[in-house]
């Protein structure tokens, strides 16, 4: 195995999703050479969307929100405001080829591949968790 030789002013960071690259923001504002090192084609980790049929989708459920402070702040601090869009979304569940809204209580109510009991825990877990 090749060793990886840095000096105290050099960082690599393993992984180029919103996270790495935050912190190699970070790192290079206070003067490091940082090297990312991303094992897909593309920068932007689980933020990233894929196209199916006319819409796009995030991967694994994560998408941040116009509340994101954090985001918010580097979003501003890079100087990319402008190029951000916000759109109305829904969210939906895929089943045995059907798909379910998924963006109110009447959905969670009218979503059948769960039981009434599972529908209580999710509901429950939902508001104790905000």
């Amino acid at each position: 195995m090749d060793e990886v030789k840095t000096s105290d002013n050099e960082i690599v960071i393993v992984g180029g999703g919103i996270t790495g690259l935050s912190a190699a923001y970070m790192a290079a504002m206070d003067g490091k050479r940082v090297i990312v090192i991303e094992a897909t084609d593309t920068f932007g980790g689980l933020l990233n969307t894929f196209k199916i049929g006319n819409s796009r989708l995030e991967h694994f459920y994560h998408h941040f929100f116009t509340h994101d402070v954090e985001l918010n702040w580097l979003i501003r601090e890079l100087n990319i405001d402008h190029k951000l869009t916000y759109s109305k979304t829904s969210m939906g569940v895929l089943k045995n080829g059907r798909i379910y809204n998924f963006n109110t209580i009447s959905d969670l109510i009218r979503f059948k591949p769960i039981s009434f009991t599972d529908k209580i825990r999710f509901g429950l877990t939902s508001v104790l968790t905000n």
